[in-house]
């Protein structure tokens, strides 16, 4: 199935995955990347729906946790283990932004599509800052909106002449948290162009905005707010949001590490644990 590729395929060796016990060896590892980069690098047009597109992710979510654990359980070597980790988490917050866009709590959306900006080798990158330009405009957020729908035009437009030379770091120079060296995409996340010339008009209308700072604030002053998630931190990733967790948040629950404060509020309207998947109750 991955062989022949194909979206009915990819979707098929995912429902196969799902149903069997998938393989904990290092050699299924590049069929399970394959599977990973495939289904997560789709355009916006083989995505199908919200709730399609959705399920697959929550699908192929619950495949790669029981591979971490038994990967992790049969003694897999350190590298082994930490490219599994890599595709687990890209995939488990890209399920979560799903998840918490049908809840309505449009800040953690915000933050688990800026965590995902981490993952350019698995979402591509104009995926990446289209979806969180989005969710953080919906959020309320301007500013930060414009900065990452600016990237994603800038993207867009390289991915046209296949060229990246052009594209300017200069605005994420301090924000050491997302990498900005991966390879192009070769094809655009938004097929239309009409949508991606809308996404242009919103960023030229913004410019001359006063209220619109046009950059990031620095480290010491991102607190607490949606930029935290730009800079890389020591601090333990909550396992909502990716987002750190500061010592006075901290919850430690189901083998995980959580922002109370987002925990509850997911647990709250979901009433399950975003890391098991199990019945839970908030913990205040």
């Amino acid at each position: 199935l991955v062989r022949d590729g194909g979206k009915n395929n990819i979707d098929e060796a995912i429902r196969v995955l799902n149903k069997q016990t998938a393989p904990a060896t290092e050699n299924a590892l590049s069929i399970y990347r394959r599977i990973t980069t495939h289904l997560l690098g789709r355009s916006d047009k083989d995505e199908g729906s919200e709730a399609e597109r959705a399920s697959s992710v929550s699908m192929l979510r619950g495949v790669l946790y029981r591979l971490a654990n038994t990967y992790r359980s049969n003694g897999a070597s350190k590298s082994v283990r930490t490219e599994m980790d890599e595709l687990l988490m890209a995939t488990h917050h890209q399920h979560m932004y799903y998840c918490t866009k049908a809840l309505g709590l449009k800040d953690i959306t915000a933050k688990c599509a800026i965590t995902i900006l981490k993952y350019p080798d698995i979402v591509p990158q104009d995926k990446g800052f289209y979806q969180a330009g989005i969710a953080c405009r919906d959020q309320g957020n301007a500013n930060i909106a414009f900065m990452l729908l600016n990237r994603y035009v800038d993207l867009a437009e390289a991915i046209d002449a296949q060229d990246a030379s052009f594209l300017d770091n200069a605005d994420y120079h301090d924000t050491d948290a997302i990498p900005l060296t991966a390879a192009l995409p070769q094809t655009q996340y938004l097929k239309d162009e009409h949508t991606r010339e809308d996404v242009r008009t919103w960023v030229l209308s913004v410019v001359t905005d006063s209220a619109i700072e046009q950059r990031f604030p620095p480290r010491e002053q991102a607190r607490n707010s949606l930029y935290e998630g730009l800079f890389s931190s020591e601090r333990q990733p909550c396992i909502v949001t990716g987002f750190p967790v500061h010592p006075a948040d901290l919850l430690e629950v189901n083998n995980s590490v959580a922002n109370r404060r987002d925990w509850n509020a997911f647990v709250s309207k979901s009433k399950l644990c975003p890391w098991t998947g199990q019945e839970q109750q908030p913990m205040y």
